[in-house]
C-alpha cells in the first residue's frame, strides 16, 4: 500500500485528477500501481490506494456503496446474532416461509 497521503479541501479533491493527486504525493512515474483509488474522507482527506488487480471488485463504486450500506444497518442495529448454525438456518427456513 502506498503510505503517502496528502489533504485538500473537499471540494478540490473531487475536482483534481488522479495524475495531480499522484504528482502531488511525489509518486514515482516507474512506481505508480497498475490499479489504485483515491480515497476522499471527511475533512478532505485524501488517501492513495494500491489495489491488486485480482481484488478491484472490492473498490468498484458498486461494491463500496453496499459496504456503506452493510455499515450503517450494524450502526442502526439492523441485523441479528445467533449462538449456534441451527438457529441461524431456523430463522433462515422462517424468513422463507413468511
Amino acid at each position: 500500500m502506498i503510505a503517502n497521503s496528502i489533504t485538500w479541501s473537499r471540494q478540490t479533491a473531487k475536482s483534481t485528477a488522479k495524475e495531480k493527486i499522484i504528482a502531488e504525493a511525489n509518486i514515482e512515474s516507474h512506481s505508480q500501481p497498475q490499479a489504485f483509488s483515491v480515497l476522499v474522507r471527511p475533512h478532505g482527506h485524501v488517501e492513495i490506494i494500491e489495489i491488486d488487480p485480482e481484488q478491484s471488485w472490492y473498490w468498484s463504486d458498486e461494491w463500496q456503496a453496499a459496504e456503506r450500506e452493510a455499515d450503517e444497518d450494524l450502526r442502526s442495529g439492523r441485523y441479528s446474532d445467533f449462538n449456534s448454525i441451527d438457529k441461524l438456518i431456523a430463522s433462515l427456513k422462517s424468513s422463507m416461509e413468511a
